[in-house]
């Protein structure tokens, strides 16, 4: 049980260890593209969209250490597979495909334009497409619905207000969140599909064991 459990940890880390590389490449990037639409110009920058967006990470983080602890094994092992493909295609994304976002000057001096005015300090413009934020809180909520599916509007419901977070803190553009949408579902797909053969495998194994010889 033990060793399961370290197990458990180390694939939790590995994930946000990959995620990590985020930090270097967007404060080192110099030059990208910016991916933005005609529609982009018309969402209005609502400064108390920071909350949902700033709790993004803390959420992640425990919803994770949740699933390390309670999520059936091989879910959890689809889980990490997906997550792992999902933030190695994004990093890579950022590194070979820079882009980034021109942000809007805030007006203003209530706590939530301040807050939002700290985040563009400290945070670089790069790394846009995919929205990390996006492609990790969908990948959760699609898992999450598939484990807990009495909560399934809840996931989504998260999904969908941290999406509008990354429009209405203009910290994203359109395409971004459609691009980390897309990445999570694709990711979703795939994890989800590794673990058949093992369900096959306990199918069979029960079956035998039903009607031996």
């Amino acid at each position: 049980m033990r060793s399961n459990l370290l197990q458990r940890v180390g694939l939790y880390v590995l994930v946000f260890a990959i995620q990590s590389l985020y930090l270097p490449l967007n404060h080192g990037l110099k030059e990208g593209t910016i991916l933005d639409t005609r529609w982009d110009v018309y969402i209005p920058v609502w400064a108390i969209w920071i909350v949902p967006y700033a709790i993004a990470w803390p959420l992640w983080l425990a919803g994770y250490a949740w699933a390390v602890l309670r999520m059936p094994e091989k879910l959890y092992h689809a889980l990490i597979a997906a997550s792992v493909l999902a933030t190695a295609t994004a990093i890579s994304t950022f590194a070979l495909f820079p882009t980034y976002v021109v942000r809007p000057v805030l007006t203003g001096s209530d706590w939530a334009t301040q807050w939002l005015r700290l985040l563009y300090a400290t945070d670089g413009v790069f790394n846009a497409f995919p929205s990390g934020h996006v492609y990790l809180t969908t990948i959760m909520a699609l898992f999450w619905s598939r484990w807990l599916p009495r909560w399934r509007w809840v996931w989504l419901g998260f999904a969908l207000v941290i999406a509008l977070s990354t429009l209405f803190t203009r910290q994203h553009y359109i395409p971004d969140v459609l691009g980390g949408a897309a990445l999570a579902w694709m990711s979703y797909q795939i994890g989800t599909w590794l673990m058949r053969p093992a369900e096959a495998r306990q199918e069979r194994n029960r079956g035998k064991q039903a009607y031996p010889g």
